[in-house]
């Protein structure tokens, strides 16, 4: 990708902007794949075709974020993305520890 300045500028877009970022077909395909994934958190690996179909490689609660790329160009992709992602984990548990468990004795 190093060689198309303009789709590293759109994925560095995509990834600033979450999931606000995409156009709403890509967006309510997302939203379906969240609903039949069924998990608090996970991970995804997709492309956008042409068309504007999401073209889905990976979807699994153990995503691995690693390696990131070193390459200078793609340093957005890398720190600040994982950080994101911490972030919403950190959320996600720190809520679950205040959420009484079901089946927890009173």
């Amino acid at each position: 990708m190093a060689h198309h300045p303009a789709w590293i500028e759109r994925e560095r877009m995509l990834i600033a902007g979450g999931i606000t970022a995409f156009p709403a077909m890509v967006r309510a395909t997302l939203e379906r794949l969240r609903a039949r994934i069924a998990l608090d958190f996970f991970g995804i690996d997709f492309a956008l075709l042409p068309d504007g179909r999401v073209l889905l490689f990976e979807a699994n609660a153990t995503m691995n974020f690693f390696p990131l790329s070193t390459h200078p160009l793609f340093a957005y992709a890398g720190a600040p993305a994982v950080a994101a992602a911490r972030a919403a984990l950190d959320r996600l548990i720190e809520e679950g520890v205040q959420r009484p468990r079901v089946g927890a004795a009173s």
